[in-house]
């Protein structure tokens, strides 16, 4: 049931980030996706019954602030940052889920094989209903799939549960805040986009509510 559960909350996670992205910018997905770790709190609360300290609720909101100057916010709201915020959703609900799990000391490997599976599976099943070719175009669009598939998919879950054995939810999701201010650096780095004053200034807030949170 583990597996089951993690998995229907990945695969939420990742269909309504793909498909949202269809409608909307790439600058709206990645401020609305940051929005998980406000729902983190939020959906411990109701469901755990954990309250969170005042000193990590500002810290949340400093993080946010960063998170909105680093991609520029939401320009007009429509269906695809709607379904973004779904994928927020499921990611709070994810990590706080692997919380749960993990602190029961489950098999890393098994318990990510698991959740792989179930969101394979569900998507096969919504891919054929809708009527996707599976076909690969090209040697590059395969390579393309083996690595986004290794490395920041399988490889970076299982670091995930081997976290989420020793640190708090909400640690864990203060430190995927970063992940904006990692792409800015990639982007700036290899893909010749000029850093922006509002991107390093929302990179310090970012850093800022992570150190005052903890």
């Amino acid at each position: 049931k583990e597996g089951v559960v993690l998995g229907i909350c990945m695969w939420g996670m990742f269909v309504s980030q793909t498909v949202g992205l269809m409608y909307t910018k790439a600058s709206n997905s990645g401020f609305i996706t940051g929005m998980y770790i406000l729902f983190i709190p939020l959906l411990n609360l109701t469901i755990f019954r954990k309250k969170l300290q005042k000193i990590k609720i500002i810290s949340i909101f400093i993080s946010l602030a960063g998170i909105y100057f680093l991609t520029g916010g939401v320009n007009s709201f429509n269906k695809g940052d709607f379904l973004t915020l779904i994928t927020a959703l499921f990611f709070a609900l994810h990590i706080l889920v692997a919380d749960f799990y993990m602190k029961k000391e489950r098999d890393i490997f098994v318990i990510t094989f698991q959740q792989f599976a179930v969101t394979s599976i569900l998507s096969f099943i919504l891919a054929l209903i809708i009527g996707y070719d599976f076909s690969i175009k090209d040697i590059k669009s395969a390579e393309s799939i083996l690595y986004l598939a290794l490395f920041p998919t399988v490889l970076a879950f299982i670091i995930q549960m081997q976290a989420q054995k020793h640190l708090s939810p909400f640690k864990i999701g203060a430190l995927f805040a970063l992940e904006p201010i990692f792409a800015l650096i990639m982007a700036v780095c290899f893909g010749g986009e000029i850093l922006k004053i509002s991107s390093l200034f929302g990179g310090i807030l970012i850093v800022a509510g992570i150190i005052l949170s903890e």
